[in-house]
């Protein structure tokens, strides 16, 4: 027992239990080493490490495999709250908030996103897409632009923005967009359905049809596309076909 006082006063607290241990072997009665043992193993026990950001990052992607929504937002923002520079779990709330519905949310979060990270393509596109869906095709643009300021050859703002001018009513320009993008690579099919989409509603028929069908060739989900471009030209049966 001496020696166990003795070495938890030099703080070498395993030699001191292991002194009180000894002592409750030869007498297991000893209340003093019982409680030197019980308080030693107390003060041994590792300490639970506080979680980090990073931690709850993980959690949110783990929870978003699951396909648990909620769970994951709430990690998110709560690694954030941790964290808040970090621009690409601004991003993936922002997507998340989406998923449920909160455009507004997902505004702010993208706007944060940007704020964190303003020479990110990703983020201005992000906002580009969102403010399309919104129905704000001038914000959209913009946004858009700004991804091809920091990057020009930033793909999918191209592609946004050739979308945009197919919503504003802009057919030739979305053409020509779309043109160049097929120019590029012709297995594009996202440039090709957009190409066609834009041919179809300047009554370029037989080019919107070709623009269809390669798209489908390339694994494209055309068959609407073909459709509604065969009733337009009045061809109900193979329409239906």
């Amino acid at each position: 027992v001496g020696l166990g006082i003795i070495e938890e006063e030099w703080g070498n607290l395993r030699a001191a239990r292991s002194a009180f241990q000894q002592a409750l072997k030869a007498n297991p009665q000893h209340e003093q080493a019982q409680q030197a043992v019980a308080r030693l193993s107390k003060a041994l026990r590792p300490k639970r490490r506080a979680p980090k950001a990073q931690d709850y990052a993980t959690r949110a992607q783990q929870s978003l495999s699951q396909g648990d929504l909620k769970a994951a937002q709430n990690a998110y923002k709560k690694a954030l709250s941790m964290s808040s520079n970090r621009s690409d779990w601004w991003s993936d709330l922002g997507t998340l908030y989406i998923q449920q519905g909160l455009k507004g949310r997902a505004e702010t979060a993208f706007q944060n996103a940007i704020q964190h990270a303003p020479n990110a393509p990703e983020h201005h596109y992000n906002l580009s897409k969102l403010y399309t869906d919104l129905g704000w095709v001038y914000d959209a643009e913009n946004a858009s632009r700004e991804a091809l300021n920091i990057d020009p050859n930033y793909l999918p703002a191209q592609q946004q923005l050739g979308t945009i001018y197919l919503a504003q009513g802009e057919y030739q320009r979305a053409k020509s967009t779309f043109e160049t993008l097929v120019n590029k690579n012709t297995n594009n099919t996202t440039a090709q359905l957009g190409l066609g989409n834009a041919q179809a509603a300047l009554g370029q028929w037989a080019a919107a049809e070709a623009a269809y069908t390669a798209a489908q060739e390339i694994g494209a989900a055309a068959t609407i596309g073909l459709g509604n471009l065969q009733l337009a030209q009045g061809d109900t049966i193979q329409a239906i076909s």
